[in-house]
């Protein structure tokens, strides 16, 4: 399993177990920060070719590391916006 799918596993435990903003906060803190710092600790690694297509899309993450992180201090944000992708390919 992927880092990435680690993180959406955390995501689908607060949503099968109801948890509230507080609650999937307190979950993420505990389960999801721990695998994105891994994630983000490996994509530095990873940078040996920056001018890459791959170390070019890795810096930009790395760039944006803290605004990636902010979902899981709120658990009133979800992990991505696919939904509200969605609402606006239908209008």
């Amino acid at each position: 399993m992927t880092m990435i799918q680690e993180l959406y596993n955390v995501e689908r435990v607060a949503r099968e177990d109801s948890l509230s903003h507080t609650e999937r906060q307190d979950l993420r803190m505990r389960h999801a920060l721990p695998i994105a710092t891994k994630l983000f600790d490996w994509m530095q690694a990873q940078i040996v070719l920056p001018k890459s297509p791959l170390g070019k899309a890795l810096a930009y993450a790395l760039r944006l590391k803290n605004e990636l992180m902010v979902y899981i201090a709120d658990g009133r944000i979800e992990i991505d916006n696919n939904l509200m992708e969605s609402v606006c390919r239908l209008t």
